[in-house]
Parts: structure tokens; sequence; C-alpha cells
């Protein structure tokens, strides 16, 4: 396998042309999940959060950055610290789901909230809310994987990890 250090990631052409549009435009929250996801796929998880940080700084109510914040921090080892991202990725899908003028996404939220409390340990609480979202839409395949997964498989998953 090839490990490539931080200074060599930011050489390629793929991160210059992010680098370029920050440069541009530091408002561009997309550029940061962009990076966000090279880094990931080269396993350098502490830089792939590092551009989630910066994500949430730009777009601090992006619920799905706070959760991938918490995602990054459990893959690093720092429980507490990704403990308090779900936390504030579940007030944020509340937030969304209590405010009628975001119903256009309401199963979204519903369900990434749901995992987010699954991440937090709160599996029942999370599966039940999953369940309900089941009886709704009964035909969606993806809940029942939902519904099965715990934290480490979940996380597995995301991280390809066997």
């Amino acid at each position: 396998m090839i490990v490539y250090s931080a200074a060599d990631i930011d050489s390629f052409a793929p991160v210059q042309s992010l680098n370029k549009a920050i440069e541009i435009d530091t408002t561009y929250y997309v550029v940061y999940v962009n990076k966000c996801s090279l880094y990931c796929s080269m396993k350098d998880y502490k830089n792939a959060l590092t551009q989630i940080q910066k994500e949430i700084t730009v777009k601090p109510d992006l619920a799905e950055a706070w959760t991938f914040g918490g995602i990054l921090s459990d893959k690093l080892g720092d429980t507490a610290t990704a403990m308090a991202y779900y936390k504030r990725s579940v007030e944020l899908f509340d937030e969304r789901i209590t405010d009628p003028s975001k119903h256009e996404f309401l199963d979204a939220n519903q369900r990434n909230r749901a995992v987010s409390l699954i991440l937090m340990g709160q599996d029942e609480q999370g599966r039940n809310e999953l369940k309900r979202q089941k009886e709704v839409h009964p035909d969606d395949k993806s809940l029942d994987d939902l519904i099965k997964l715990d934290k480490r498989k979940y996380l597995n998953e995301i991280f390809d990890d066997q």
C-alpha cells in the first residue's frame, strides 16, 4: 500500500483545483467535503477531519458535516469528540424536522437523525425511528439495512474495513 503525506496530497492536481476554488470563495463549503473525500480515499483521516472542521466553520448548520465529523473522530479513536459531533448533528436535524419550510426533506432528515442516534449509542431510539419510517415506506429496502446495522458495522461499511 502506498502512503501519501499531506504535502504529497496537496500537490495532486485535484487538490490544487480545490485549493484554488477555496482561494476564490472561502465560503463555498462543498470544496471542503471534496477535499475530505480525497483524504479519506487515502486513509488520511486526520486531515479529512480537518476539512470537515473547516466545512463546519463555513456552514455550521450542516448537520451531515457534524455527523461525519463524529464518524471521523470515532475512526481516530476520539470517542468524546465524536459524541459531541453526533449530539450537535441530532440538534440540527431536530431543527430541520420541526421547521415546516424544510419538510421537503423530512424523511431524509429523520433517517439521518436516527443514524446519528445509533452512532451515539442510542441504538434502541434510533432503530425505533427507522422502524417508524419503515411503516410509512414499507418498500424501502435501504431502511431494512439501516435497521440491522450497529455502530461498528456502520463505521466498517463507511471505511470499507473488514
